[in-house]
Formats: structure tokens, C-alpha cells, sequence
């Protein structure tokens, strides 16, 4: 691991260090909850909390701990690194950390698709040391922390960026410096906070801007906007989804082939849906480009057995199927989940949380969600949310079903569910419809 001094540390986010140098390597954490493996503290303030608050929970544990200036610690045993502002502060250090990192770094984006591509790849490369975006630590705290805490003399790192509001494109990709990029498509996601779809292109493709003058960028061919921004960027690129890309999976009759560059291999994926498709397609791309071996690609697929709560199709007791999809949610990815929704031959239900972030035209996209599900022979709906409710009246008049609660919707299902029965549950994530999924699948 990493071999640091905390004077080191202290000048690469232009601290003050009080207490003792130390020489060591480190794992930085910022929840006090869940500190037993770390041993160096990075509190930050957020709407609700302050991490401030907490620094003598972890001061039997930490080595070290950050602390804003304004927040004056006294009778606790760590050492302290006192900065102006520890948000900052932890991006400082993560330019520092990447700037020590000998192998590759891959950064993945896109407005659907990037954990899946994430998590095919770290499969592939799994024979390597590698070091990868841990479940969705993704966003401006997540990035970073997952760079500081990797091994620099990895061979790769792996990181998933998702962003929310404009120009934190720009912050993460500064920080990440990737050798090989990948925007895996444009979709209506954080309308409200990226300035629409022209927005969401704009903020996902700076990306491209800040890939090492030597390294590559991988277009997925299927999606308009970025088979229109290959054309145009000068950009040492390869290309994937389409039989017109460098890689694709195509499917014959009922057996697929992975097309590496004119080389075909079969594949036996569990996940076989045309999006699914293009992610494998995506994260082959770059591994065969990385020299990885067929075999260890096409190992990847078939050990890959998809991202908790996105399409995970789980078995309830009485034999109905659920499909959840909760993680979160936008009207492309709603659009994915309902056609595997379709391909159910029995009754299919859906619970229709609501879709934040969207913007003027959110209500739009409510009531192309429930046209869409009503296109692929959904037989109930049940709202959840005041933007679901106002879509599905609209066109369903007192057809239509809305619960206020978690626990409505829950009794509801569980007394009038079949055996025979598929229901999708999805919304976005501050619906907190896992919490209905939870409960269906320890319903006894």
C-alpha cells in the first residue's frame, strides 16, 4: 500500500499538522458508524450533519483525522491535519493520490449503465490488481475517497463518476486524469440540476476533455448524441453497441457472439436484454483493448449476475415474481425495466414511484412512463408519488390506483397478489421503494 508521511499529506491540502509525524499507510473514512477498518478520519459537513461532531468516536482508532480550522479540537489523541474546508480538502488529497498512481485509470459515466459496466469490467479484470468504484461511491465524495483509498502500484483503477449539477464533471475528471473514458450513453437523468438532455450531454461528455493526450475514449455507437460527437472531437477513439462498431454483441437465433475488433467468441450472458447488451459490448471494449484475454472476457459475462436493486428478479413465496428496480430512476432506465417487464407471460404489475430531478418538463415524462407501460400490456399500476399519481389519472381516470404509504402498497400486493403474478417496483431513490422491496421478499 501507499507509504505517507502526514507532513506530505499536510502540504497537499495545505494543512496545518499538530501532533507527530507519522510514515504510513492509511484508510481514509468519513462515517463514524463504520470506522473499524480505517484508521484516518475526514469529516464533512453536509445539510443534516457535521462530521465535526463526531471526531472523538474515532480518536481511539485514528492515526489522524482532518479538521476545518473554525472547528478547534482539544483533549483527543490524534494527530490533526487543520485545513480550511475538509470537502476541499479530500479532492486536494485524491489529485494528490492520482498523481502517484502508476497504472491505468478508466473512468466510466453515462446516464444509465455505468455500475453494470463498471462491475462487468472489474470482472475481467479480476486476474489483474485492480482497485474499483465500491458500490455507488460515485458522486464528488465517493470518486475521490475510492482514489485515496487504492493501492498506487495497481495496475488499474476503475472509477464510476456520476454527477448531479453542472461543472462537477469538470472537478471530478480534473481529479481523475483518466487514460481511457467512457460516456455509456445520454438519457433524461438530473434534468433539473444539468439543464435538460442538451445539458446532460454537455456536462457527461467533458469527460473527453481531461483523457491523457495518449489515451482512448469509447463511443457507444447506439446513442445519437455520442456517435455525433466521435465525428467531431478529434479524439483517439474505438466504438462499441452497433454492428457498425469496433465491438458489438450479436445475437443469432438464440445464441449470442461477442465481436472484438473481427474476432467472434460466443457467450452465454445472464442478462440478455439489448441495454445489457450494449454494457457488455462497452466494458469488452475496453478490456480487450487492455489486452486482457478472450477467455477472461467472456469469464466476465458469465459470472456477472447484475447490481443489486437494478433488475434483480426475485422469487416471493407464494411464487410471483418481483422485479426490482428501485435503485433509482429516469425515464430511459424506466423504459428498460418496463421491457423486461414485458417479456413476463403471466399478469404484470407495476409500482410507479415517482422520478425527481426532471425539471419543467417532469410531468411529461411521468405520462410517457405510464403510456409506455400501458404499450407493453401492463395490467395494474399503483402510484406512489404526487407526479405518478397526476400521470397515471390523467390517462386512467378512476382506473387508475394511488397509495400514500410504503405499507399500503405493501398490504395491498400481499393480499391480492398470484402466483402467476411479475410486478416491477421502481422509482427514484428518495422514494425509498427498497424498503417496500425488502418487505416483499421476507414476507412469510
Amino acid at each position: 500500500m501507499n507509504n505517507i508521511s502526514l507532513k506530505e499529506i499536510s502540504i497537499a491540502v495545505n494543512g496545518e499538522l499538530h501532533g507527530n509525524d507519522y510514515k504510513g499507510s492509511y484508510s481514509f473514512g468519513i462515517d463514524s458508524r463504520n470506522f473499524e477498518n480505517h484508521n484516518f478520519f475526514i469529516p464533512l459537513k453536509g445539510d443534516r450533519f457535521d462530521g465535526h461532531n463526531y471526531i472523538k468516536d474515532v480518536d481511539e482508532k485514528a492515526i489522524c483525522v482532518l479538521c476545518s480550522y473554525e472547528k478547534k479540537i482539544k483533549n483527543i489523541r490524534s494527530n490533526i491535519i487543520y485545513v480550511d474546508d475538509t470537502q476541499k480538502a479530500l479532492h486536494k488529497l485524491s489529485k494528490f493520490y492520482r498523481s502517484m498512481f502508476q497504472g491505468k485509470v478508466i473512468a466510466i459515466t453515462g446516464s444509465n449503465g455505468k455500475t453494470s459496466v463498471k462491475e462487468l469490467l472489474a470482472l475481467m479484470l479480476k486476474k489483474n490488481q485492480i482497485s474499483f468504484t465500491q458500490g455507488n461511491l460515485n458522486n464528488h465524495i465517493g470518486m475521490p475517497l475510492t482514489i485515496i483509498n487504492s493501492n498506487h502500484t495497481n495496475e488499474f483503477l476503475i472509477l464510476e463518476i456520476g454527477i448531479s449539477i453542472a461543472n462537477e464533471m469538470k472537478i471530478l475528471a480534473e481529479i481523475a486524469k483518466p487514460d481511457i473514458a467512457t460516456v455509456t450513453n445520454i438519457g433524461k437523468a438530473h434534468l433539473e440540476g444539468l439543464g435538460g438532455e442538451d445539458g446532460v450531454y454537455k456536462e457527461k461528455t467533458k469527460l473527453f476533455d481531461y483523457v491523457k493526450k495518449s489515451g482512448t475514449c469509447f463511443i457507444n455507437l447506439t446513442d445519437i448524441k455520442m456517435s455525433k460527437y466521435s465525428k467531431k472531437n478529434g479524439l483517439n477513439y474505438l466504438t462499441f453497441g452497433s454492428k457498425y462498431s469496433d465491438y458489438y454483441v450479436e445475437t443469432r437465433e438464440k445464441d449470442f457472439f461477442l465481436n472484438l475488433r473481427g474476432e467472434t467468441v460466443k457467450i452465454s450472458p445472464k442478462y440478455k436484454n439489448n441495454h445489457d447488451l450494449i454494457n457488455i459490448s462497452c466494458a469488452a471494449s475496453i478490456a480487450d483493448y487492455l489486452k486482457i484475454e478472450v477467455s477472461e472476457i467472456v469469464n466476465g459475462i458469465e459470472n456477472f449476475c447484475g447490481v443489486k436493486s437494478r433488475l434483480n428478479l426475485k422469487k416471493l413465496k407464494n411464487g410471483a415474481t418481483l422485479i426490482d428496480d428501485t435503485y433509482n430512476a429516469n425515464p430511459g432506465s424506466f423504459k428498460v425495466a418496463l421491457d423486461t417487464l414485458k417479456t413476463a407471460k403471466n399478469e404484470k404489475w407495476l409500482v410507479f414511484g415517482d422520478m425527481v430531478e426532471l425539471g419543467s418538463d417532469s410531468a411529461k415524462y411521468h405520462k410517457e412512463v405510464v403510456e409506455y407501460a400501458l404499450s407493453c400490456g401492463v395490467d395494474k399500476i399503483i402510484t406512489y408519488g404526487k407526479e405518478s399519481k397526476t400521470a397515471a389519472t390523467s390517462l386512467l381516470g378512476e382506473e387508475s390506483l394511488h397509495l400514500d404509504t410504503i405499507e399500503e402498497i405493501f398490504n395491498y400486493i400481499v393480499s391480492n397478489m398470484s402466483h402467476d403474478l411479475s410486478i416491477l417496483v421502481k422509482g427514484s431513490r428518495a422514494m425509498s421503494l427498497d424498503k417496500l422491496t425488502k418487505q416483499l421478499v421476507e414476507f412469510q
